[in-house]
This record gives structure tokens, C-alpha cells and sequence, in this order.
């Protein structure tokens, strides 16, 4: 396929200079969710920290970068423009009734904006594609080298240091969130975009053993993506290695048996099987009581809109749904939403928005496979360990949803739907200059 004509991505310089600079500071922003967590997201004025400050950012260059059109005739792209329209059509309502905790709820579909707002960027310029890449292959490695300490800096309580306004300090990230991104930086590595020495895979594999020891959303977010490149296989395929990385990971914790005792949890071999057990099976432990909670609940849902007054419109977005529903735990009620953001979608946007979103989601992954069939069919293997990661870095996104409000909130919405404008783009690229990925 010929290269784009000189004139046919012909941007101005002060055009092309926000648009890098704003991939620059995505990329930062990104990385300082990933590792300072829900701190980090505090940072800011409220309402508008810095997630906002960054989707007004983005605002100003796609306008700069217009390239919508580009992208509309992609499936995803129009059932992500329904759902945001839907979205909004069940958010204005409350607006004058809850104000802010309208706008808050609202992130869940709000945040697409960030897919819309990347793909433009990476359209508009291929080479970024490669240079976004090349950025996270960095994040990969230093992710994989520093989430242990990530995550015993929550659970030894030894980071102190607060954001005005900020209920928990910087550097406090839950387990689930940790493994989601140790399953992206697992996959960019399996798939061969990477040379990684051995030691890094072992790591690796160590990471996942410990933190998910107090985690079991993020066992199976882990799991999916490290099954999404093993079903798909590409042909520079690493998955001996971390396979390896794991059981001797394993053999080394069963045979010396750490038990470590943290704010009342114990970390040990033993809490680990029983996270293990406790996603298909009764365990006979206090997980029982939370996954009956959890079922309890999401049954209800399921209730009163699929069977109920809500199947139309939902209960919106604004509503408390863990106050309207009988289920508040917290004292100061600050639980808003069931453990599952698809199933808060059916709750706040009935029927019709549930649909759209599983539509949207679900063209995603099959533009994507279609992409990733092409390339493997064509012997790009460049293309397809791109696709294959993108897939896999998805599936471990939407596996932890199903169990946490990770969507629901910037450290995981807007990582998300950055990774769902990313895979918008690099199908367009693909299709269109499939040399934009090398140097």
C-alpha cells in the first residue's frame, strides 16, 4: 500500500504541536493513575481535577485535530456516539435534582469523549501510533518492576502524603486495578513487542501472586488477557516463559509459606487459594458473605429492569442507587453504585442504554479480531502483536468491571476508554498506512 501523499495529514505546526503535547500528557496522566492511584485523581480544584482539566484539554485539540470523520464509519465509533447521546438523555434530568453526583455517575459514559479525542490525535498523525507504543513499552517495564511496592505501600499504611481534598494518599491503588495493568504490561510482553529479560517475566509473576492474594476480581482480569493472547496466539507468542515464571513463583511460596499479617489481613498461600476458590465455589469465609451481597444485589437490578418499571429509562444517573436500593454499607454513604459497572449501566440507563453499551464494547473487540485476522493472514506480525495486546489489555478491563466500579471513576474510565480510542485508530491506520508502525 503506498505511503499518504505529503499533503494528506498536512497539519499546522501549532496543531501538530498541541496534539503531541497532549498525547504527552495523557501518557503522564495515565501513569500517574496507574501508580499514585485514587490520590492522583484528586489533584485539581473540585469539581475539575485533573481528569476534567484533561478532558477539556483534549476538547481544545480535537477541534484542532478534526478527524471524526475518519472514524464514523467505524461501528465502534457510532455506537459510542449512541451511547453518550442516550447517556446524556438520562443524565440532564437530575442535573438540577443531584447536581454534582450527576455529572460524578455520568464519567461511566462521559469519559468516551477520551476515545473520540485519541483517536482524532492518532489519525490525524499514524506515526503517533508507534510513538504511544513505544511509551507504553516503558510503562510495561517499570509498571512490572514497582507494583509490588505500589501495592505494599497501601497495605503497610507507609505513604502519608495527601492531596488537599483527597480522601487517601498518593500511591494507594487497590489490588484490582494493579492487576489490570500488570495483565496489559503481561500481554505487550507475551505478544513479543517487547525484549524482556526473563527475570522481568518471573517478576512479573510474582506481582500477580501477591497482590492477588487480596484480590480476586483482578485474579480473573489477569487471567482473561493472559487467555486472550494464549487463544489468539501470535506468532512471536512468550507464554512459556511467564507459564514457567508462575509455577516456580508458586512452588517457592508453598514451600516457604509467608504469612504476613497487615490491618487485620492476612497475606499467605492459603488466603490466596481461597481467593481462588471462592470466584466458582463456597469457601466458608467471609468472601461467601461479600459475593452473596454482590449477587443479591445485581439480581435485583437485573429485577426491576428487565422485569420490571425501569426496562425503559433506568433509575438515571444521580440517584444513589446503593441508597435507593437497600444496600448501603458505608456509614458516611459514599458506596453510589453496585461492584459492576455493566450492570450499572442496566441500573441507571435501563435496557436500551445496557444495550448500547454491550454493542459498543462488543464492536470493539470484533473490529479489532477482524483487524487481527488480516494482519495474520498478510504475515504482519508487528500488526497482529498490537491487536492481540489491544484485546487482551481490553478484556482484562471489562473482566474487573464486572466486579468493581473501575469504570466508574477516572483511574480505570479514562485508562479504558484511551485504550478503546488507541484500538479505534490503530484499525483505521492499519487499513489505511500500515507503514505508520515502523520508524
Amino acid at each position: 500500500m503506498p505511503k499518504p501523499a505529503s499533503h494528506e495529514f498536512a497539519t499546522p505546526p501549532a496543531a501538530r504541536r498541541t496534539g503531541d503535547w497532549f498525547l504527552l500528557w495523557l501518557s503522564l496522566l495515565l501513569a500517574g493513575y496507574a501508580f499514585l492511584g485514587r490520590g492522583f485523581a484528586y489533584l485539581g480544584i473540585a469539581p475539575f481535577y485533573i481528569g476534567e482539566i484533561t478532558l477539556v484539554f483534549g476538547l481544545a485539540v480535537l477541534v484542532m485535530n478534526w478527524e471524526v470523520p475518519r472514524i464514523l464509519p467505524l461501528p465502534p465509533a457510532y455506537l459510542l456516539a449512541a451511547l453518550m447521546a442516550w447517556g446524556a438523555v438520562r443524565t440532564l434530568p437530575y442535573l438540577g435534582i443531584h447536581g454534582i453526583p450527576a455529572l460524578r455517575d455520568a464519567v461511566l459514559w462521559g469519559y468516551g469523549m477520551f476515545a473520540v479525542i485519541v483517536a482524532s490525535i492518532l489519525i490525524r498523525d499514524p506515526a503517533r501510533l508507534r510513538t504511544l507504543l513505544l511509551r507504553y513499552r516503558w510503562f510495561a517495564v517499570a509498571f512490572v518492576c514497582l507494583a509490588w511496592a505500589v501495592f505494599l505501600a497501601k497495605r503497610l499504611g507507609v505513604v502519608t502524603v495527601l492531596v488537599p481534598g483527597a480522601p487517601t494518599a498518593l500511591g494507594v491503588s487497590k489490588g484490582g486495578d494493579i492487576l489490570v495493568h500488570l495483565a496489559g504490561a503481561a500481554s505487550f510482553i507475551l505478544v513479543g513487542m517487547a525484549r524482556i529479560h526473563w527475570s522481568l517475566l518471573l517478576l512479573l509473576a510474582a506481582n500477580f501472586l501477591v497482590v492477588g492474594v487480596t484480590n480476586r476480581s483482578g485474579i480473573v482480569a489477569f487471567a482473561a488477557a493472559v487467555l486472550t493472547v494464549f487463544v489468539l496466539r501470535p506468532a512471536r507468542l512468550r507464554m512459556a516463559p511467564l507459564v514457567y515464571g508462575i509455577l516456580l513463583a508458586a512452588t517457592v511460596l508453598a514451600l516457604v509459606n509467608p504469612r504476613v499479617t497487615i490491618h487485620g489481613r492476612t497475606l499467605s498461600v492459603d488466603q490466596l487459594w481461597l481467593n481462588v476458590t471462592s470466584i466458582v465455589d463456597e469457601s466458608g469465609t467471609t468472601l461467601d458473605k461479600t459475593k452473596q451481597w454482590r449477587l443479591s444485589w445485581w439480581s435485583d437490578i437485573i429485577g426491576y429492569t428487565f422485569g420490571g418499571r425501569y426496562f425503559w429509562t433506568g433509575k438515571g444517573f444521580g440517584v444513589n442507587l446503593a441508597d435507593d436500593d437497600g444496600y448501603q454499607v458505608t456509614y458516611d454513604r459514599s458506596l453510589r453504585a453496585p461492584h459492576n459497572g455493566h450492570l450499572t449501566m442496566l441500573a441507571r440507563a435501563g435496557v436500551p442504554g445496557f444495550s448500547l453499551w454491550l454493542l459498543a464494547l462488543g464492536s470493539w473487540a470484533w473490529v479489532l479480531c477482524g483487524a487481527y485476522l488480516r494482519s495474520r493472514n498478510r504475515g504482519d506480525h508487528e500488526w497482529t502483536g498490537v491487536f492481540v495486546f489491544l484485546l487482551a489489555y481490553w478484556s482484562a478491563f471489562v473482566t474487573n468491571a464486572a466486579f468493581d466500579v473501575f469504570l466508574g471513576g477516572p483511574m480505570g474510565g479514562i485508562w479504558f476508554w484511551t485504550l478503546f480510542g488507541t484500538g479505534m485508530a490503530a484499525v483505521y491506520v492499519y487499513r489505511n498506512y500500515p507503514q505508520a508502525l515502523w520508524p
